[in-house]
């Protein structure tokens, strides 16, 4: 028979050699790191959240199927006239050549007005599906359509000061003892 109290200390031991306990170490601890992961949906490493809009997503998605779903009619299309080039004569063949070719056409007429009315549906709801995984934000004007002013303070006053660009303004620190920095305008100034 076997001990109790033997087989009690083997399963202590080996416990204790493969989970041994650890004690907190403290200042000699490793520096916490954060992890930022990206999103799959379009996430890139400058813009790591990607795609969060999901009519967006829906709108890409339906596009892809869309896509997926002429391919196959393109591959109905050759498989019709892959019959029909290979009949050898035998009507059967032709008439079966023929039907693929027109029920083709017919699915991709009938593809072409589904995604154009699921394209008018999107663009009524704001989700623009397309090739591209992200849709566009424009969240800045482009730096050719921002407006600068040359801004300068002198004796507690401010004041707009004729400048054609930076350094024109930043000319006008050295000769008229002003402090003037080159700003975007604000909208109606």
């Amino acid at each position: 028979m076997f001990n109790m109290k033997k087989f009690l200390i083997i399963i202590l031991l080996s416990f204790s050699v493969l989970f041994p306990i650890t004690v907190a170490a403290g200042p000699t601890d490793p520096p916490v790191t954060t992890v930022t992961l990206i999103n799959p949906l379009g996430g890139t490493a400058e813009k790591p959240q990607g795609l969060t809009d999901i009519r967006v997503l829906i709108g890409n998605i339906i596009a892809g199927a869309m896509g997926v779903v002429g391919s196959l009619v393109l591959m109905a299309f050759v498989y019709g006239g892959f019959l029909w080039l290979t009949s050898a004569g035998n009507t059967e063949k032709v008439k079966k050549g023929l039907d693929t070719m027109m029920w083709a056409a017919i699915g991709l007429f009938l593809i072409f007005g589904a995604y154009a009315i699921l394209n008018l549906v999107l663009e009524a709801i704001g989700a623009t599906g397309g090739p591209s995984p992200v849709a566009p934000i424009m969240s800045e004007v482009p730096e050719k359509e921002k407006e600068y002013q040359c801004l300068c303070e002198e004796n507690n006053q401010s004041s707009v000061k004729a400048a054609i660009d930076q350094q024109d303004c930043e000319q006008n620190n050295q000769s008229g003892g002003a402090n003037c920095k080159w700003e975007e305008k604000l909208n109606g100034s």
